[in-house]
């Protein structure tokens, strides 16, 4: 009966848990609903996280960036920070 209901679990498909993105660097977190398309930062998922490959910050007044700022995108294959101060 365990084991019937462990390989039940295997087979689902991992739900996406929200992720509050609110508190990130503005830029940031401007760059992230411009790649989802949302306009609420508290109804990113990690699922649209996952998804972006590319962030362009290029040019936008940078002068530190926040620790978790990038958390979540665990396919960002493309960040762009020229022309900041960091």
């Amino acid at each position: 009966m365990l084991l019937r209901f462990l390989l039940a679990l295997a087979v689902l498909p991992a739900q996406a848990q929200t992720v509050n993105i609110c508190d990130r660097t503005p830029q940031v977190r401007d760059a992230i609903l411009r790649a989802i398309p949302t306009a609420d930062c508290s109804a990113v998922d990690s699922d649209g996280l996952a998804g972006i490959e590319s962030l362009r910050l290029e040019d936008k007044r940078l002068t530190a960036l926040l620790r978790g700022d990038f958390a979540g995108l665990t396919n960002l294959a493309d960040l762009r920070l020229s022309v900041n101060q960091l």
